[in-house]
């Protein structure tokens, strides 16, 4: 988990518990969090205060929430909540442990056989 002094620092958001911060995107943060009623952890995509005016940016994310509501598939994460809280809008979403497909196809090399495996994994959900 990364630190950084510049970045908002939040023990709650919503009803969840933060446990640290995971990384930064170009318009929202990504915390580790726990759910109150199940202990069971969760991803928190939190929008960055200064994109709250900009009415696409947040048009953009509550899609973003919507879509992932609508998938059903076990290679698609799954939608806990979404909503507004005090300090602006979340996405709260299962926590897969692992790596991005991108640092496994960097660490690891895949055979054609293998990489098409995957490929198909991804076209299916």
């Amino acid at each position: 988990m990364s630190h950084n002094p510049n970045l908002p620092t939040f023990t709650q958001i919503g009803i969840y518990k933060i446990e640290g911060l995971i990384s930064r995107g170009g318009m929202s943060l990504l915390y580790l969090a726990s759910d109150p009623k199940t202990g069971e952890p969760l991803i928190l995509k939190v929008l960055l205060p200064k994109y709250l005016s900009e009415k696409d940016v947040v048009e953009r994310f509550l899609n973003e929430a919507h879509i992932i509501s609508l998938a059903n598939h076990p290679n698609i994460v799954r939608l806990v909540d979404s909503g507004r809280w005090e300090g602006g809008l979340f996405i709260a979403m299962e926590f897969i442990k692992g790596s991005s497909l991108r640092k496994i196809f960097q660490h690891q090399p895949y055979t054609l056989k293998r990489a098409m495996d995957v490929l198909l994994q991804i076209a299916y959900a």
